[in-house]
């Protein structure tokens, strides 16, 4: 699509905003050789020299582009994302997952990890034989319509003493003795054996591979949470490490939570982003008022001489006539 020499005023048109440094190579060159080009206009931001004129502003020149619509697209953002798409700067593809002031603004310091009797979802991340392996339980907290951090426990290894495999077994087969666990999330690339001998003693874990589309969904899904503060957790230095140290990247789908390229533990934030992403999509049912007899359901209504509508219709057969 070059110009052809032959055709008089041939050009090439582009329109674009920033891209990603090191990664839009074409676009960035023609960036760098614009800014080297001479400034030909007092009001706008126009380069031109050597057969390129460019105009790359880092204003907002529309009507809508006010202060409130910044700062109400600042807040949605992550900060590269606000600079990229609204200050048109080039900005690293990479950057810090999760701040220290946003994971801080949704810790509760009178919240303690739950030690028995708590309806939870777990997220688990084993590590292979040199790295961390996490469990991650995540509740709901009724009242406030929010997630809240349940309990966790990661396990270290050491040179001589790898992580074993039983004792991740053993404490996730005590989480179901002493909670009510709705669901477990685990990469069976990782897993494969723990499912197997999760399975063999009745507990079903829900394989969630950790592709690029799921990556995609833990980094959004705990980022939303952390962002709108529907998030709750529990204060600890152990879990606040791992999150602080996940790194975020840009894609055109949004944002994966992935480790960086220093030696720094994730486990315990990738565990607790697929417990995120197992409570978002299982739906909250309210059981309240509903009791099991035998194989018969009855809605616990005493308001109403001879037990409540609906217990007189179940009884007469009546609730599958009239599609109740």
């Amino acid at each position: 699509m070059r110009p052809p020499p032959t055709e008089p005023g041939a050009y090439i048109f582009i329109v674009s905003y920033a891209g990603f440094a090191g990664e839009s190579t074409v676009l960035e060159k023609l960036y760098q050789r614009g800014l080297k080009a001479k400034k030909i206009s007092r009001r706008y931001e126009v380069h031109a020299d050597c057969g390129l004129c460019m105009l790359w502003s880092h204003r907002g020149r529309m009507p809508w582009h006010t202060k409130k619509y910044f700062d109400n697209e600042r807040a949605d953002l992550r900060a590269n994302q606000f600079l990229r798409l609204h200050r048109n700067q080039w900005v690293s593809a990479e950057s810090q997952f999760i701040g220290a002031d946003e994971w801080d603004a949704i810790v509760d310091p009178s919240l303690s990890p739950a030690l028995n009797s708590a309806s939870v979802f777990l997220g688990v991340d084993l590590g292979v034989k040199s790295d961390s392996s996490a469990v991650v339980a995540l509740g709901r907290d009724a009242a406030n319509k929010k997630l809240v951090a349940a309990f966790h426990c990661v396990w270290r290894p050491t040179k001589e003493a790898p992580v074993m495999l039983d004792e991740v077994k053993n404490y996730i087969a005590q989480v179901h003795r002493l909670h009510h666990v709705q669901g477990v999330y685990a990469d069976p690339s990782q897993c494969f054996l723990l499912i197997q001998q999760l399975q063999n003693v009745n507990i079903q874990v829900q394989e969630f591979p950790q592709t690029v589309a799921n990556t995609i969904k833990m980094g959004e899904t705990l980022f939303s949470l952390v962002r709108d503060k529907n998030l709750i957790a529990y204060k600890s230095s152990e879990l606040r490490e791992h999150v602080l140290n996940a790194i975020g990247v840009e894609t055109p789908s949004g944002v994966r939570m992935v480790k960086g390229k220093s030696s720094k533990k994730i486990d315990a934030a990738i565990a607790l982003a697929m417990a995120c992403v197992a409570a978002v999509q299982v739906p909250t049912v309210d059981t309240k008022g509903i009791a099991m007899f035998g194989s018969r359901m009855r809605y616990l209504d005493d308001s109403s001489e001879g037990g409540s509508e609906i217990n007189r219709a179940w009884d007469g057969g009546e609730i599958f006539r009239k599609s109740w």
